[in-house]
């Protein structure tokens, strides 16, 4: 269900502004995760990355038309073809969080008495 819901998020980042994922997949996601007996921290953390990977994938990466902004002399074919690497970056880091959970949860842990 995760790899599911991953997917699903990911392909919805390569299309939508993350906050309007996260309004509009809250109410049914987070009952699910919890339901599940998910970890919400966990699940939390694996969004943030999964909408990072969002913002730098083509065709709607906001992140890219940013860099187009600043950088003007760079053709944008050129800036879609280099952010698929960041992409199955983050992919595999996502891949890492879901094998070994606790790397997603150590830190915040560290913060609860």
């Amino acid at each position: 269900i995760i790899l599911v819901l991953m997917a699903i998020f990911l392909l919805m980042g390569m299309l939508i502004d993350p906050a309007a994922i996260i309004m509009m997949t809250a109410p049914i996601v987070i009952p699910l995760v919890e339901t599940l007996n998910i970890d919400p921290l966990w699940f939390g953390v694996m969004l943030v990355v999964n909408m990072c990977a969002g913002n730098v994938s083509p065709p709607m990466g906001l992140n890219l038309y940013i860099v187009k902004g600043l950088y003007d002399d760079i053709p944008m074919k050129d800036l879609f073809k280099s952010a698929w690497s960041f992409v199955l970056i983050d992919v595999a880091v996502i891949l890492i969080l879901m094998v070994f959970p606790s790397l997603a949860t150590w830190l915040p842990s560290l913060m609860t008495g």
